[in-house]
């Protein structure tokens, strides 16, 4: 249940390969077009690097010397670019880097992590990109590095904890501890979770979240998030509210449309934002290769809540022959 949710708070779950492709022989067939050789080959050595370093990792920190167990790790890379009027803002590149190292050899209570964005990393998609449309001053894209140890996951219950550090000069250390729980109430799945985080730069800060999501047919979905998180720094809370109704046209198109308001409580409890988003994401080779366009209307509290819209351009490519589960 828990898998599911995720996979629709998430979107970037549908970029990943189908159950199909995980653990297949991804050689190019012989009919293949010159073209698709072009750009298989590059991408099926690059992922059978990526899943031998995986399984050296796992080795190294297990002290097993199996090297054929599968770690369902991968590596994604990408790039947006979000273009704004020349008399709102100047427009934003931002680079996408995404490892995960499953160590099974470890009883799968161990994962290497790297991301970027630290504080906004366990947040949906339509709750990040709200968040730092609405905030771009407080936007931290740092890269960091952290291992990730599983504490608890039974009963729909989840515990984890990571220890790591912002990629940066001086190096920025962390620790963050993560509970979710799941459960279903008729129609409706429920997840909640708690997110503590310490770093050296931002001191201490909690973020509480609520989702509820509803299946309205085999291809349309309703998500809702609540999200609030405390800040040590600010003495105060930021609020954020989205809704998504996500929809698959086919099985490689996916659609959705959000609306969202962000808030604060200090010094005063106020709105700062309202966002309306449609993001259209596309397969645009075989399942590793995906492209998002996003449309946006921004209505800052600072601009007398006048639109600001943008447009987001998206491109990611997904490398590990063990990506699912």
């Amino acid at each position: 249940m828990r898998a599911a949710i995720s996979a629709l708070l998430a979107l970037v779950t549908f970029a990943a390969p189908d159950a199909r492709a995980a653990g297949t022989d991804t050689t190019v067939p012989a009919a293949a077009s010159p073209h698709e050789t072009f750009l298989d080959w590059p991408h099926d050595r690059l992922s059978t690097l990526f899943e031998n370093v995986a399984l050296g990792t796992d080795s190294l920190l297990s002290g097993s010397r199996n090297y054929d167990a599968p770690t369902g790790s991968y590596l994604t890379l990408g790039f947006a670019h979000t273009a704004y009027r020349p008399r709102d803002a100047a427009s934003v590149d931002r680079p996408i880097t995404r490892i995960k190292l499953r160590l099974p050899h470890t009883q799968e209570r161990l994962q290497l992590l790297v991301d970027r964005g630290l504080t906004t990393l366990t947040r949906s998609d339509a709750q990040r990109d709200a968040d730092n449309a609405s905030r771009p001053a407080t936007v931290d894209d740092t890269p960091f590095a952290a291992l990730r140890v599983m504490l608890l996951d039974a009963l729909h219950l989840r515990v984890d904890a990571d220890v790591g550090a912002r990629l940066r000069i001086p190096v920025d250390a962390f620790g963050r501890v993560r509970a979710d729980r799941s459960t279903a109430i008729g129609n409706w799945n429920l997840l909640f979770s708690e997110t503590l985080l310490y770093a050296n730069s931002s001191r201490f800060q909690a973020t509480t979240q609520f989702s509820f999501q509803r299946p309205l047919s085999p291809s349309v979905a309703f998500t809702a998030v609540t999200d609030a998180t405390w800040r040590q720094t600010l003495l105060g809370f930021d609020l954020s509210q989205t809704a998504t109704l996500l929809w698959t046209h086919t099985d490689r198109t996916l659609y959705s449309a959000e609306a969202g308001i962000t808030g604060v409580t200090r010094p005063d409890t106020v709105t700062t934002a309202y966002l309306l988003t449609l993001r259209v994401r596309q397969k645009l080779y075989r399942d590793w290769l995906v492209g998002e366009v996003r449309p946006q209307l921004i209505y800052p509290r600072d601009r007398g809540f006048r639109p600001v819209p943008s447009l987001t351009l998206q491109l990611e490519a997904f490398f590990g022959r063990g990506f699912l589960d």
